[in-house]
């Protein structure tokens, strides 16, 4: 009689799946090599992150004092230019070359970035300007050092700025070298006027609207005797029996909020005027 070898089929345990015959397997320490390439990733991601973080808080607090201390400029810039004219001037002046500078500015900076714990930042003002054609233009590079190095790169360079005018007044020549004792007239005209006015209550400038009925509208006339004509602006909007009418004018209106009876009234030197007196108020 052969023998025959009696074969034993173990059933899976339930709840316990069989391993599968493909391409998958699942095979001992997968999970601590997956965790071992991944996870260092996650964290210089995360580290990433937050230093972009700490990159923007540093900008920030530049950025912050670069803008005080270019509006603390700008008002002493006015002590400065007048330095030298009075004893009062000339400490006023010693104050404020103390405080124009590049190099005060610099060291507020640093300070503030030392009191805010902000280390590995290092900043240079070399393309700072002051004073220079009355602007006061604050420019801080940064150079923020990284926690390791990425790329070959170790540090990255970010640039913050502050422009401002300086508080030293407005030379209506716009001559440089024009003493600032010789006061040139100041007069005042309008975007469509043909004439320059010495005193701002001029009556041309200060017009006041007038109701007018229709029907007397074509006998109406003004004080210089002179007859109104149809306003150019509102004539096709069309009047409702009423006019509006200035005591100086040459034209009627049907609104009265017409643009012919607004005055853009600017002060500007005699000499920038480019037209003749008014009849009224330069006498």
């Amino acid at each position: 009689m052969p023998f025959k070898r009696k074969t034993t089929i173990k059933k899976p345990l339930s709840g316990q799946k069989k391993r599968s015959k493909g391409f998958w397997r699942v095979f001992p320490g997968t999970l601590t090599v997956e965790c071992a390439v991944v996870l260092p990733l996650f964290l210089f991601a995360m580290v990433s992150f937050l230093y972009v973080n700490e990159i923007i808080r540093c900008s920030d607090i530049v950025c912050s004092r670069l803008h005080q201390n270019a509006r603390s400029m700008a008002v002493y810039a006015y002590a400065a230019g007048k330095a030298g004219m009075t004893d009062v001037g000339e400490g006023a002046g010693r104050l404020a070359g103390a405080v124009i500078s590049t190099a005060a500015a610099g060291s507020d900076v640093n300070a503030t970035l030392s009191r805010e714990k902000a280390d590995g930042v290092s900043t240079s003002f070399l393309r700072s300007k002051v004073l220079e054609n009355d602007l006061i233009d604050l420019v801080a590079t940064e150079e923020i050092k990284l926690p390791c190095h990425v790329a070959g790169m170790g540090s990255i360079k970010v640039m913050d700025r502050a422009r401002v005018h300086a508080f030293t007044g407005f030379d209506p020549t716009g001559q440089p070298g024009r003493d600032p004792g010789e006061d040139e007239e100041i007069v005042y005209i309008t975007p469509t006027g043909t004439v320059y006015h010495r005193s701002r209550n001029c009556p041309h400038l200060n017009v006041t609207a007038k109701a007018v009925d229709g029907a007397a509208m074509e006998k109406k006339r003004n004080r210089s005797g002179g007859k109104y004509y149809e306003c150019e602006y509102c004539r096709k909007k069309g009047g409702q029996g009423v006019y509006y009418v200035t005591d100086y004018g040459d034209r009627y209106h049907t609104n009265v909020n017409c643009q012919g009876l607004k005055r853009d009234i600017m002060a500007v030197p005699i000499s920038q005027a480019g037209r003749p007196p008014c009849k009224t108020c330069c006498k």
